[in-house]
Order: C-alpha cells, then sequence, then structure tokens
C-alpha cells in the first residue's frame, strides 16, 4: 500500500525535475513556480505524450452498473496520455494530474479512463488506485510548501483559528454558521479557499491562484491541516 507521505514524495521530486528543466519545457516561463505547475510538463519528464482531445468524452465507459463519458486515459502501449478538450480548466488540471499519478504510482495500469473530475469528493467508495491518483494530482498541482507560503501571506498564520476576530477579518461580521461546523463539514476550508480578502486586504483566492476547483483547494486545505480546531 502506498502511504499518503510516499505520494507527496514522489510529487515533490517530479516538481524538482520540472524546476530544473524548465527552461526547456517552458520556453515562455516567467519567473512565477505557479506556471510550471501544469500536467503537461509533467508528461514531458515522465517521457509520455500528453493531448487534450475534443470529442475523447464521447467514449462511455461502465462502472457500477452505469455508464460514464471518458474525462481521461493514459495507454501505456501507445505512451499516451489524453484529456477531454471540451471540459473546464481545473477539471482538465485535475483530471490530467490524475492520469499522470496513474502513471508514476501504478505501472500495472495499462490502459485505464477515468470520469470528470476535480478533485471533489465522490458520493460513492473509490478504489484506493483512485484514491493515491486524486492525492499525487493535489500534490502536484498544489504543492505543500506553495500553498503554505499562499496560505500565510493571505491569513497571516500558519494555521487559521475561526475566532471571533478572524471571522470578522474574513466576513466583515461575524458568522455564526461557519463557528458551529464541526470537523466532518468542509465549510471552513471551503471558506478560506474561495476567500478574495482578509483584514482589508483584497487578493485572488487560493482556489483561482492555484487553477483548481474550490473543492479541490478546501480538500487540500484539509490534508495539510491548516485549520486550527478547538
Amino acid at each position: 500500500m502506498i502511504s499518503d507521505q510516499q505520494i507527496e514524495q514522489e510529487a515533490r521530486i517530479l516538481l524538482a525535475e520540472v524546476w530544473k528543466s524548465r527552461e526547456i519545457l517552458h520556453p515562455k516561463y516567467s519567473g512565477n513556480p505557479l506556471e510550471l505547475l501544469e500536467p503537461r510538463l509533467l508528461a514531458q519528464v515522465l517521457g509520455i505524450q500528453y493531448h487534450e482531445i475534443s470529442g475523447l468524452s464521447d467514449q462511455c465507459f461502465p462502472f457500477r452498473g452505469k455508464h460514464f463519458k471518458t474525462a481521461g486515459l493514459i495507454d501505456r502501449q501507445q505512451n499516451l496520455i489524453a484529456v477531454e478538450a471540451g471540459l473546464s480548466l481545473e477539471y482538465r488540471r485535475f483530471t490530467g494530474g490524475h492520469e499522470c499519478g496513474h502513471v508514476v504510482l501504478h505501472a500495472d495500469e495499462i490502459v485505464h479512463r477515468d470520469r470528470p473530475m476535480d478533485g471533489a469528493p465522490a458520493n460513492f467508495v473509490r478504489p484506493p488506485k483512485e484514491k493515491q491518483a486524486d492525492r499525487f494530482a493535489a500534490a502536484f498541482l498544489m504543492p505543500e510548501q506553495q500553498v503554505r507560503t499562499k496560505f500565510e501571506d493571505r491569513f497571516r498564520s500558519q494555521r487559521f483559528s475561526f475566532s471571533d476576530v478572524h471571522m470578522f477579518h474574513l466576513y466583515g461580521h461575524l458568522s455564526d454558521q461557519v463557528g458551529i461546523d464541526d470537523q466532518q463539514s468542509l465549510s471552513r476550508e471551503l471558506a478560506l479557499a474561495n476567500s478574495r480578502s482578509f483584514d482589508r486586504h483584497r487578493f485572488p483566492s487560493l482556489a483561482e491562484t492555484f487553477r483548481v476547483s474550490p473543492m479541490a483547494m478546501a480538500l487540500r486545505i484539509r490534508e495539510l491541516d491548516l485549520v486550527q480546531w478547538p
């Protein structure tokens, strides 16, 4: 069984490889490290073709007695990752990161198809390999150190406690709803993932900054334990 720590380490190693090859992989690189968090660049490091293809979603595959449109696939025989071009940016990037995760973590996956995904929790139990590929996508698209740095820049703390003072700075007023949520809810993490201001300072939200869905960012905030509970 591959641990979350091992997956995070694999993502860090590959992020370092992308960084070292940045001038070759991204000739128009502006100096912003967030520009390098692209599945297509990772695919080049892995030596696998990466294509966004219109019409991929016309292909359906069976899952749990239903048929779902194909959003992404890997084909090791053709040395290929393909992602449906018609998806939103957030879905394309997370699906691409997920497929790269299968390539890195699951050598026995020869041909594999996935439904559309943006990192949101599924309403059914997912196989361990799918959860592992999700964790890899999150670790690559939202690297721990960069998320922690951006989080602290915005909220002036390494871990956010929903005290009355912090809630006032976050919302401009006290919010009873967020204050009483239990730890099973993601509403606190979603509030931080979506926030565009804190204590009258405005900024792009964390979800916008990392070009992921708010739910994917909320889950990453949960994974990195950035919310302090009483």
